[in-house]
């Protein structure tokens, strides 16, 4: 589907206002009719939706643009939603361009975004990003990503090569952030963006889908991150290419603190690379606070001149480190630097999250039934990051067994066991005495049909 370039209809376009407008797209589990008599208590167990993601915004040079916070989840996103989040800028009256975004959870609670749009004021340049397309997509190219995607029942209208118009179901990417506890149910706080090479030709999507490592295997172009806030800097390419150039390209991180090594450097109130007054600054810039009991924090909010005390010495250089190309490094070693992995998250059964993942068990007793040529079966269960509920895809004529992740054919004529029965949502096993269903599915709690 990354061939295909989404269309953006005119209001999505415009921005009027003096601030960056970055529009959100979450995902949808679909509903029947009976369903809707109890939504509120199935959108609680199978919710897409959550706290509207914070956003960081830099230019070419890797400079600070501007950005979104969402204290405490006043700003909620429902299913199905398209929602502007809006990006001031830290200069007053500017209207700069960005070429770089982040976008990090702010809630504990794991959102599924399929589509975000970004639109600069004074300018009619408008970047469209499908995350779970990409994160699907990389996923099959090293697994070793981990994404975690979902199909969904949200529609968006692409463009052809030829020009025409048709409406497809993009995937939508998971990302969340830890609890008190400090387990998450992704491996993803966040991820970053390089804008423009989203706002290509669909050629340029075409062979990147041919050869998915130039668009998967550089953090600048596209890439997660295990712990992201909006104070993190993402890593961009340098010198800056031609939009769309393929890898590798050399990267570095132009400011601190650097999302790439957000696993390993503690958070910016105790960093020690910073003095005081720089830890402050940046704290400021971003309305960020500080919940550390040290002295330094509070002796800088009490001062009048908002001058902090001295000290402490840095340690080591704020300059990025560069790397000599931009491909990520596929070892799970030299990968820590770039995720941390809790408990929580290892649950998996040879590399596939486990039936009882926190995201899985939002789907036990579903089944979806796909009429979408675009949505597979069998990508649903050879895709190691995927979650969600027993699939079967009328186009392939496949069922998909999310807790085994077991392909069935569907039973006909001439194939009457270990296949799937789409009359009776059963999956037929061979057994001594006859052919029965699986009994562990005997009964699907909810039966969604995708048209």
């Amino acid at each position: 589907m990354i061939s295909l370039a989404p269309m953006v209809p005119d209001w999505i376009k415009g921005n009027p206002q003096p601030q960056t407008k970055i529009n959100v797209m979450v995902g949808l589990p679909p509903l029947n009719p009976e369903q809707q008599q109890e939504k509120d208590k199935l959108y609680k167990e199978l919710s897409y939706g959550g706290c509207a993601p914070e956003m960081s915004l830099f230019n070419a040079n890797g400079d600070r643009v501007g950005y979104s916070r969402n204290w405490n989840c006043k700003h909620v996103i429902d299913q199905n939603s398209l929602t502007d989040v809006w990006a001031d800028y830290f200069k007053k009256g500017n209207t700069e361009k960005a070429e770089y975004i982040t976008v990090s959870a702010s809630g504990t609670d794991a959102i599924c975004i399929s589509a975000i749009t970004v639109t600069f004021p004074a300018s009619s340049d408008t970047y469209a990003f499908l995350p779970g397309e990409v994160a699907a997509v990389c996923n099959n190219h090293k697994p070793e990503y981990n994404y975690y995607w979902s199909e969904s029942a949200t529609s968006v209208q692409f463009r052809s090569e030829s020009g025409t118009t048709k409406d497809a179901r993009p995937k939508c990417l998971w990302i969340d952030k830890p609890d008190d506890d400090g387990e998450k149910a992704t491996h993803c706080e966040g991820f970053q963006v390089h804008l423009p090479d989203f706002k290509l030709d669909n050629s340029t999507f075409k062979g990147w889908q041919e050869d998915p490592s130039h668009m998967c295997d550089s953090l600048a172009r596209f890439g997660s991150y295990d712990k992201l806030d909006t104070t993190m800097c993402p890593e961009i390419f340098s010198p800056a290419p031609p939009y769309g150039k393929n890898l590798p390209l050399d990267t570095i991180s132009a400011c601190t603190p650097a999302a790439k090594d957000s696993t390993t450097d503690p958070g910016i109130c105790e960093d020690d690379r910073f003095t005081y007054q720089e830890r402050y600054d940046i704290i400021r810039m971003y309305d960020q606070r500080c919940t550390t009991d040290d002295s330094w924090y509070q002796r800088c909010k009490e001062s009048l001149s908002d001058k902090c005390p001295d000290g402490p010495s840095k340690s080591r250089s704020l300059l990025g480190s560069r790397s000599s190309s931009s491909y990520r490094p596929s070892s799970g070693a030299s990968r820590s630097k770039v995720r941390r992995t809790s408990a929580l998250s290892l649950a998996s059964t040879n590399g596939f999250p486990s039936p009882d993942h926190p995201l899985q068990m939002k789907f036990e007793g579903v089944l979806v039934k796909s009429h979408d040529v675009t949505q597979s079966a069998v990508e649903v269960c050879q895709s190691t990051g995927s979650v969600g509920p027993d699939f079967f895809s009328e186009y392939e004529q496949i069922f998909c067994d999310m807790k085994t992740r077991e392909l069935y054919p569907a039973c006909n004529t001439t194939v009457q066991t270990k296949c799937f029965d789409p009359i009776q949502n059963m999956t037929r096993t061979e057994t001594t005495d006859d052919v029965k269903k699986r009994g562990e599915q005997s009964t699907y709690i909810d039966v969604k049909e995708w048209l």
